[in-house]
């Protein structure tokens, strides 16, 4: 069976503290993007054992690959004994604060529980995943949401979002403890206005109107270590695209627009800088 991991985006972060085991408590809001990766997912019998490969090399499929953590977990947990042969076919750019390995983690995890004779509730799915990754318990679901805690209290938002969203990936990623550990020195210079961003979201907003109120907590710092970040800022501002940010822990950055043909030129723009350059948009699973 064939299964959609969909990307995450931030469309603000604003982060409330750092707890000792070095998780940190947010408030965002994150939506879910038509860019997605592919599952190929093979139930096998208990005999053999779980193996997971990816067409992307630099991604690491032994055991501490997420998607080999949520397999265990559910194992662990649930009255599943069978194995499983994962293909992971890559789309969503990795270190780049879009949540691909959390989103095919999670993936995964919502396969297996909807196939289980066991009834499975998604919520305690939610309180099982967040310490194997923050991002899991918001890719269970891939509904636009306001996040919190670390990550695994959700409220999801009924929006009315339909941009097209140009993605721009520096060739340098970023890795998620690296931009932490520095954030715990510098932090951020203001807070973004969580609850406005939140209201806004529900209504056909334009992207003059959502610009003001994207920011993201952790784009100080992640600049510090990837200087790309300000120069995609600057080509934003030079294309006239007004409503960007960079997503998570970068280092993709994003600029939001109703005109796909304005983000398809200003890609090209980018792809002849070396940029890594992927058109999508909000994505809005059917209810």
């Amino acid at each position: 069976m064939i299964k959609k991991a969909h990307a995450k985006l931030n469309l603000a972060i604003d982060i409330l503290g750092r707890r000792e085991d070095g998780y940190h408590y947010v408030d965002m809001i994150s939506v879910p993007l038509e860019l997605h990766d592919c599952l190929q997912i093979y139930e096998l019998n208990e005999n053999y054992e779980t193996f997971i490969t990816a067409d992307d090399v630099t991604l690491s499929c032994d055991r501490d690959n997420l998607v080999h953590r949520a397999i265990n977990m559910m194992k662990e947990n649930y009255n599943i004994h069978r194995s499983y042969r994962v293909e992971i076919f890559k789309m969503i750019p990795t270190q780049a604060g879009l949540a691909g390995g959390s989103a095919d983690a999670a993936c995964l995890i919502r396969t297996i529980a909807k196939s289980s004779k066991e009834k499975i509730d998604l919520n305690h799915l939610v309180d099982l995943s967040k310490s194997y990754g923050a991002d899991i318990p918001y890719c269970i679901f891939e509904k636009t949401a306001r996040v919190q805690g670390i990550g695994e209290k959700l409220e999801f938002i009924d929006d009315k979002l339909n941009f097209n969203v140009l993605i721009v990936k520096p060739k340098q990623g970023l890795a998620t403890k690296d931009v932490f550990a520095l954030y715990d020195k510098i932090g951020q210079s203001k807070k973004p206005d969580i609850d406005a961003l939140y209201n806004l979201i529900k209504t056909n907003c334009s992207e003059k109107e959502i610009a003001p109120l994207l920011y993201n907590g952790l784009t100080e710092t992640a600049k510090t270590l990837c200087s790309d970040i300000e120069n995609i800022f600057k080509m934003f501002e030079e294309l006239n695209l007004c409503a960007y940010e960079m997503s998570g822990s970068g280092s993709a950055c994003y600029a939001l627009s109703n005109d796909r043909k304005k983000l398809e030129e200003a890609a090209k723009v980018f792809d002849k800088k070396g940029y890594k350059t992927f058109i999508t948009k909000i994505y809005h699973s059917e209810k």
